[in-house]
């Protein structure tokens, strides 16, 4: 009778099993994003596979398949290791289903994939126990290389500016003279030109680097600390060969000309990081092992007589798996069923800019809707123009991109002031999202896509004429077909009574406002851009005193 009661419960052990990695599958790959579905699914796969898509995310498609590659590696380990309940794994398990609550109600989908692969890892630790999770640690935390990170920009400004230092010091060292002028590199000569942009900074190239690097250390190294010394060398890796990428360019637009050496930096320099990154890091390893040979063996590996030992009674594996169905069934039924977060019904600022600022008028920014013309106009407040003067397209309020972007529930102004709309000014707008924060995004994310390079990126504290103090972040831009002109674009974001000019502090006050009120603050972003033929110093002055006068005007406290 006893082997009859076992064989029952191990068939319904093993439908639980089942039921609860389906439903595991389900919380990835049916539910869990709720930041712009309407672009991005409303799964965490399709958020995932979306994000992958992007240029600079090609690495992680290569993600899971070398964390299976790893998973399979590790198999002799996964037999060996003893198997015991890991009944404490039960609090990491609430902690992870946290974690992918929280970011599904703050719209904040990185946040739910950390939870997810976080919860399989501490699913396999409350069945097996210690010694397997263990084993499986590493291909888990592997696995977060797979999730794409958000705007780098406030970072790669800094290590831009830094890679500039050093390729212009070397090339002066190399006998061609070189001028650095924030992230652009002149040559003396006048043979090139070069925009050190975002992928040559060394941070984009340390995200595709620090996944291969990773899988590469554990494959060839037994001891933890080699693994870790080869892992951090990926930093140096991608800042030298970044420099070397550089200075390669300038070599070939001193003696080629401008036009070769941006032909070969968007063909070829790619290869150059790849190269240089393969022959450190092996030479690397190399040097690790003639110099620090093995002493002994991988101490995680158990001994072979506790191979396919199992102790665990069936009647409490079933209860395990029991266990885990239900947590995640309540997972799904709670999100499903606890309702929508409410959204604010306060405003940060006033709904519609002032028509007067000082001495500078505000006039009507109006853009056609055709995709080949996109004219800007500036109207005078009762100037009444249905279609674009040069296609004869309807205008509206909002740019193509805008109207494509913006929530319904968005709210947007947006002015241009000036002393005359024929005379240069500064060009406000003011974007008030609603639920869906995917309506505001930092600037650095679209400038580039509109013809500007970002050369220098800073923090500046404006003192307003009603003695209150607040944070802008400042950009200053170089256009591509604008050579003289100095380029400002200054931003901040309000909340009710919060400002800040950062945008993670921004996401930090959402995520906390929405897991702790359940309640999604209407943030403001405003923007202001101004072009000038002063110098750097004045047009700075002009813009922060006019900040100063509009923060006064439009800011409800």
């Amino acid at each position: 009778m006893k082997y009859y009661d076992e064989q029952a419960i191990n068939r319904l052990s093993f439908i639980f099993s089942v039921l609860s990695f389906l439903l595991y599958g389900f919380m990835v790959g049916c539910m869990g994003n709720t930041h712009a579905p309407h672009l991005h699914g409303h799964s965490i796969l399709s958020w995932l596979v979306s994000q992958w898509s992007l240029t600079d995310n090609w690495y992680c498609w290569l993600i899971p398949p070398i964390c299976g590659y790893l998973v399979w590696k590790r198999r002799d380990k996964f037999k060996r290791v003893r198997k015991t309940p890991g009944v404490y794994a039960i609090f990491l398990i609430l902690l992870c289903i946290f974690l992918y609550w929280a970011g599904y109600i703050a719209q904040q989908p990185r946040l739910s994939t950390v939870g997810v692969i976080f919860l399989l890892w501490s699913m396999l630790f409350f069945l097996y126990g210690w010694n397997f999770a263990k084993v499986a640690f590493f291909p888990a935390v592997y696995l977060l290389f797979a999730i794409p990170p958000g705007t780098l920009s406030s970072v790669t400004i800094h290590l831009r500016i830094l890679v500039c230092q050093v390729a212009t010091f070397l090339l002066n060292g190399f006998g061609i003279g070189a001028i650095r002028q924030g992230t652009m590199i002149i040559s003396e000569s006048g043979r090139f030109v070069l925009h050190v942009d975002e992928p040559c900074s060394g941070l984009h190239s340390f995200f595709a680097l620090a996944p291969l690097i990773a899988a590469y250390a554990d494959t060839s190294e037994k001891l933890l600390w080699k693994k870790w010394v080869i892992f951090f060398s990926t930093v140096p890796v991608a800042i030298l060969a970044n420099v070397i990428r550089i200075i390669v360019v300038a070599l070939a637009g001193e003696w080629l000309g401008s036009e070769s050496a941006t032909n070969f930096y968007h063909t070829w320099s790619g290869y150059i990081v790849f190269i240089v990154a393969v022959l450190c890091v092996t030479g690397l390893s190399s040097v690790i092992k003639r110099y620090f040979p093995d002493s002994e063996m991988d101490k995680t590996i158990v001994s072979s007589q506790e191979k396919n030992n199992v102790f665990c009674k069936p009647s409490v594996r079933l209860f395990q798996h029991v266990i885990l169905s239900m947590l995640l069934i309540g997972t799904i039924a709670g999100i499903n069923l606890k309702g929508e977060v409410s959204v604010s019904d306060k405003l940060p600022i006033k709904p519609d800019l002032p028509d007067k600022l000082g001495n500078w008028n505000g006039y009507k920014v109006m853009w056609c809707q055709n995709e080949k013309c996109r004219k800007q106009l500036i109207l005078e407040k009762n100037e009444q123009v249905d279609r674009c003067p040069v296609c004869g397209t309807q205008i509206y309020d909002m740019s193509i991109a805008e109207k494509k972007i913006l929530t319904s529930d968005a709210i947007l102004s947006r002015k241009f002031y000036s002393l005359s709309k024929d005379e240069p000014g500064f060009m406000v707008s003011a974007v008030i999202a609603g639920k869906d924060r995917s309506s505001l995004h930092p600037p650095q994310w679209c400038l580039p896509g509109q013809g500007y390079k970002i050369q220098n990126e800073q923090t500046v504290t404006i003192k307003s004429p009603d003695n209150v103090l607040f944070n802008v972040r400042l950009l200053t831009l170089q256009a591509e077909n604008e050579k003289n002109q100095v380029v400002l674009y200054a931003y901040w974001f309000a909340g009710y009574k919060k400002e800040t000019s950062s945008h993670i502090i921004r996401l930090l006050w959402t995520t906390w406002n929405s897991i702790i009120r359940r309640e999604i603050d209407r943030w403001a972003y405003i923007s202001i851009g101004y072009i000038s033929h002063d110098n750097i110093a004045t047009a700075s002055k002009n813009l922060t005193d006019f900040i100063g006068r509009l923060h006064d005007e439009i800011i409800l406290r």
